[in-house]
C-alpha cells in the first residue's frame, strides 16, 4: 500500500470515527432525556412512546406530557428537569423579550450564556455539574 492510499484510508477512518461520535452523543441525548422522563414520570412509557407539549401561550409555565394511551400529566416548569425543556422553549422565546419569561427560563438561559454555552449541542448531564 503506498503512502497515499494509506493516507486516504487514515482519513476515512477518522471520519468514520467522527461519525460514530457523533451518533453517539445524539443516542446518549435522546438516552438522558428518556430517563429524565421516567423520573419525572415513572409510568410515562407503559403504553408505548409519549408526547410533549407545553401550555401558557408564547410564555409556557407547564410541560404537558400524553402517553401513547392519551393519558395526560402536567407538570410546572420549575418541577420540570432542564434537559427536557430548556432547548424546546428557548426555540418559542426566540422572538420574545426576556422579562416575559419564565423566572426558570430566564436564570438558566443568563447561566447559559454566563458560561459562554448558549448554542451549539446539547451538554450532557454530567457536563452540566
Amino acid at each position: 500500500m503506498g503512502q497515499k492510499e494509506h493516507s486516504y484510508a487514515i482519513h476515512q477512518k477518522m471520519a468514520e470515527i467522527k461519525r460514530l461520535r457523533r451518533e453517539q452523543i445524539k443516542l446518549t441525548d435522546e438516552l438522558e432525556v428518556s430517563l429524565a422522563l421516567q423520573e419525572l414520570w415513572p409510568e410515562v412509557f407503559n403504553h408505548g412512546s409519549c408526547k410533549v407539549r407545553f401550555e401558557g401561550g408564547r410564555i409556557a409555565h407547564r410541560m404537558v406530557l400524553v402517553q401513547g394511551n392519551g393519558e395526560e400529566k402536567a407538570f410546572q416548569l420549575e418541577d420540570v428537569p432542564t434537559i427536557l425543556w430548556y432547548k424546546d422553549l428557548m426555540k418559542l422565546h426566540a422572538q420574545s423579550s426576556m422579562s416575559g419569561w419564565p423566572k426558570a427560563l430566564r436564570e438558566e438561559y443568563m447561566r447559559r450564556k454566563r458560561a459562554g454555552k448558549g448554542r451549539g449541542r446539547r451538554r450532557t448531564r454530567l457536563e452540566d455539574r
